[in-house]
């Protein structure tokens, strides 16, 4: 769930602007990688929506990851009341992932979960 910001209250569609998302296994190994411009995902007439994003069919066992990069285009919706703390941040230059938690004030942080759903069998 997500925005780019546009409402129907402007005149003129938004700049077409790159987004991304991959599926990477445990290990952190590129399994799927998908882009596209946000345009039919996420710009809609009342700000925020469930994008549907069609991902091959592919054999997963055990924990995954999804990564979503929406290079400061797309505002990703965070849950958090009952946040698990399960979000995180990647870094694709090191190949190291970051536990994510939104600062606050007196130097404390708040566990977060970005609301991203995965459908599958």
């Amino acid at each position: 769930m997500a925005t780019d910001g546009w409402n129907a209250s402007r005149n003129e569609w938004p700049t077409p602007l790159p987004f991304a998302i991959e599926i990477r296994d445990a290990n952190l190994r590129l399994l799927y990688h998908f882009s596209d411009a946000q345009l039919p995902y996420f710009t809609i007439g009342q700000g925020i929506r469930m994008a549907y994003v069609e991902v091959p069919e592919m054999a997963i066992s055990g924990d995954f990851f999804v990564c979503f990069y929406g290079y400061r285009s797309i505002a990703l919706a965070t849950e958090l009341q009952n946040a698990t703390g399960n979000s995180y941040l990647f870094d694709k230059t090191t190949g190291q992932l970051y536990s994510y938690e939104l600062p606050a004030r007196n130097n404390q942080t708040i566990p977060i979960n970005w609301i991203i759903r995965v459908l599958g069998e």
